[in-house]
C-alpha cells in the first residue's frame, strides 16, 4: 500500500514541527487532522495506525494520516529521538496499492538510513519554521516539499530494485545469491535491502529464492 499525497494543487502549510525525545514510553494515543510525518532518528519503537503495527528503526519515516487513530503498541526501549512534522491534509490524500497521477507517492514505512539528505530536510524544516528571519515559514514549506520528492523518490527505487532482485532471481534458479552481494550491488546496507524486499513481496530473499 502507498500513500498518495497531492501535489501542485495547493501548497502545504505546516502547523508543527520539532524534535522530540521518548524514554520508556509509547507514543501519544490519538487522532489528528494534520498528518504526522515521523522521523526516527535513534532507537526503536512500534506504532499502529487503525490497527496495523509498524516497527521503526533509526532512518526510518513513517507517516500517520490525518483523521485516523495511531497509538503507540508498547513502550519503547529506553530513549527513542524523533523529528517530526504536522502538515494539514487535502481531501484528495488518500491511501492505495498504485501510485497516484499528481502525487508523491511512498509505502507506508520508508527506509531512509542510507540516505542523509532526509535527515537534513527534516533539520531545516525544524529550524526554518522556528526562525524569527523573514519568509521563515514559506522556507519551512518549501523544504517540505523537496522532502516528500525525496522520500518519494527512496519508495520508488525500492519498488525498481524488487522487481531486478526478483528478475535476476529468475534468471539464475541454479544459483544462491546471498543478501550482501545484493547489498553491494544497489548501494544499500543489508537491513534496508532486506526491508524492502520483505515490505514488497510479504517474504523474504531467502525464501523467494528457496520457492
Amino acid at each position: 500500500m502507498l500513500f498518495n499525497i497531492l501535489y501542485n494543487k495547493e501548497k502545504r502549510v505546516i502547523e508543527s514541527c520539532n524534535y522530540n525525545q521518548h524514554i520508556n514510553s509509547k507514543h501519544a494515543d490519538r487522532i489528528m487532522r494534520v498528518h504526522d510525518l515521523l522521523y526516527i532518528k535513534e532507537g526503536e519503537w512500534a506504532i499502529a495506525q487503525d490497527g496495523v503495527e509498524y516497527e521503526l528503526k533509526a532512518g526510518d519515516v513513517l507517516l500517520l494520516q490525518g483523521g485516523h487513530h495511531h497509538y503507540g503498541t508498547v513502550p519503547c526501549n529506553g530513549t527513542v529521538k524523533t523529528r517530526f512534522i504536522h502538515f494539514l491534509p487535502h481531501p484528495a490524500d488518500d491511501v492505495a496499492e498504485e501510485a497516484k497521477q499528481d502525487c508523491f507517492s511512498f509505502p507506508m514505512v520508508v527506509h531512509c538510513a542510507d540516505d542523509p539528505q532526509v535527515e537534513k530536510y527534516f533539520d531545516r524544516i525544524i529550524s526554518s519554521f522556528w526562525s524569527d528571519e523573514e519568509y521563515a515559514k514559506a522556507k519551512a514549506n518549501a523544504y517540505l516539499e523537496l522532502l516528500l520528492c525525496e522520500i518519494s523518490g527512496i519508495g520508488r527505487k525500492a519498488r525498481t530494485v524488487v522487481d531486478e532482485i526478483k528478475a535476476q532471481i529468475n534468471k539464475t534458479p541454479h544459483r544462491f545469491i546471498r543478501n550482501e552481494e545484493f547489498a553491494e550491488k544497489y548501494g544499500w546496507s543489508v537491513r534496508t535491502i532486506t526491508s524492502k524486499f520483505k515490505e514488497s513481496t510479504g517474504t523474504t530473499i531467502h525464501a523467494w529464492q528457496m520457492e
